[in-house]
């Protein structure tokens, strides 16, 4: 099985959606999930945050009207010919959280790549965005700081790569470092832990190493280290593994983006056409052509699922102990 599992920040801000008038059918209630900001002198305070599922989930229709103001190409060119017109046009209605494959319980949440509904199995692939206690984006600074969560991924096939510049152990030969059985053991829950280091290890300096961390079995697991003696993305990493990243700006353009602030997104979801095989097939993962087909996905392991919980974010080395906590 070969799901794409996505746990990543981004800057994803739709002014299209965030225009429109709030339809009066179905109200918006967005399931709280509590997150922790930490710091090296003051520990880790809980913060009142919830999530919201993408615009796409949330069914959008004309004012005064049950016609939908999307197609299955985006939204309808008619009744929104641009941001003005829509939001004339069209209400946004509030998600269906459950019907969606998303649930929630204290601070972790889960996301089902497919529901059941009167005997029915279809697609959910949910993908949502983490808010603040104002009901807007809550925005994560990660320049000089590490984020943290733990992520139980047990029902899903991982090994995985991507195009850019990203560090992908069994691309490298170590085949045994992170999937079923490994050093960092994907049958069990882990704890995900990514460092953005600056030159002068400050929130206003330049980025020049991501690092990662896991925590399984209450030890910390280093990141692998290749034959070349890396085991982190550094700037002479990225010039050798991809070309695209240095004529990007590299770890810099990176950097000012992490100072901006970005959103944390969770998703889950599959690939109808190329079956994940440019993630986790080849030379990037153990997987065949055919294990990331949605429908022998479908069809084996409906039940599939990712659960994130723990989630926290701050100066480095404040989200986690040396000891494994």
């Amino acid at each position: 099985m070969a799901q794409k599992l996505v746990f990543t920040a981004l800057a994803a801000i739709l002014p299209l959606v965030a225009a429109q008038q709030i339809g009066t059918q179905t109200p918006e209630v967005h399931p709280k999930l509590p997150t922790w900001k930490c710091t090296t002198g003051g520990g880790c305070v809980q913060q009142d945050t919830s999530i919201v599922l993408d615009w796409g989930y949330h069914p959008i229709h004309k004012v005064n009207s049950q016609t939908s103001c999307t197609t299955s190409s985006g939204v309808d060119a008619t009744l929104c010919p641009n941001e003005v017109t829509c939001a004339a046009n069209c209400a946004i209605e509030g998600a269906n959280y459950a019907g969606s494959g998303v649930t929630t319980s204290g601070n972790a949440v889960t996301l089902k790549q497919y529901v059941q509904n009167n005997g029915v199995t279809t697609n959910a692939s949910p993908r949502i965005y983490l808010l603040g206690s104002d009901g807007n984006y809550e925005m994560l600074h990660l320049l000089g700081q590490e984020l943290r969560f733990d992520v139980d991924a047990s029902t899903l096939g991982n090994s995985c790569d991507s195009s850019g510049c990203g560090f992908n152990p069994y691309a490298q030969g170590l085949h045994n470092y992170y999937g079923n059985g490994g050093t960092v053991d994907t049958l069990k829950p882990i704890t995900v832990i990514t460092q953005f280091y600056t030159n002068d290890n400050t929130q206003t300096g330049t980025l020049t190493e991501i690092r990662r961390l896991y925590i399984q079995n209450g030890k910390v697991i280093q990141n692998a280290v290749t034959s070349s003696g890396m085991d982190s993305i550094k700037a002479a990493w990225c010039s050798s593994s991809d070309a695209a990243a240095a004529r990007l700006g590299g770890l810099t353009t990176m950097g000012q983006a992490l100072g901006r602030g970005m959103v944390l997104i969770f998703s889950i979801w599959n690939d109808a056409g190329q079956h994940m095989s440019w993630l986790d097939s080849g030379s990037s993962g153990p997987c065949s052509s055919s294990e990331g087909n949605p429908t022998n996905i479908q069809q084996q392991t409906p039940g599939t699922y990712v659960t994130f919980s723990n989630i926290r974010w701050g100066d480095i080395g404040s989200t986690f102990s040396e000891s494994g906590g």
